[in-house]
């Protein structure tokens, strides 16, 4: 009897222990160029080569597909504003991703990010530097994906962690 009580708790013990501390798993991969651009609101001044300094809900969406984890690989919509400030040659963007989302059969994930865009006179290249945190639901719940993102042409580097919330 007390060696069944033992197994029973052991066993108790295990499954409450179940999914509630995943490791960490780091993510990397490639951020593809999105299929479609919603221009939103612009003001402000005008800058060569962008138009207008100040956007507003401009939206991307499309599919992602190029990362190591398939739980953060789906349909994704990126919400942002930026504002661009010229200083001398460089101009820089200030981005703020204020809504973006990634759906999949799994679940969805929801979160902010910022980061900036620069490129020099010189050099007309944009060079893309943005973090983002966004929290699992569905089958995530209780997951936090944490990547970075950097390129000038697409695809664009992804580095992250997928951990859970608590950790």
């Amino acid at each position: 009897m007390i060696a069944l009580r033992l197994v029973l708790a052991v066993s108790l013990v295990l499954i409450a222990g179940c999914g509630a501390s995943e490791e960490p798993v780091n993510v990397t991969g490639e951020f593809f160029a999105p299929e479609e651009e919603i221009e939103g609101e612009r003001s402000g001044e005008t800058i060569p080569g962008i138009g207008l300094s100040i956007y507003r809900d401009r939206i991307y969406r499309g599919a992602q597909s190029g990362l190591s984890d398939d739980r953060v690989n789906g349909e994704m919509e990126h919400v942002a504003d930026m504002e661009f400030i010229v200083e001398g040659d460089r101009t820089t963007g200030y981005i703020t991703a204020t809504r973006v989302t990634i759906v999949n059969e799994g679940g969805t994930w929801v979160g902010t990010g910022d980061g900036t865009t620069t490129w020099t006179t010189g050099d007309t290249q944009h060079v893309h530097s943005l973090d983002y945190t966004l929290l699992g639901t569905g089958d995530y719940e209780g997951l936090r994906f944490i990547y970075h993102v950097e390129g000038i042409d697409y695809p664009w580097q992804v580095t992250g962690t997928i951990e859970p919330v608590g950790g």
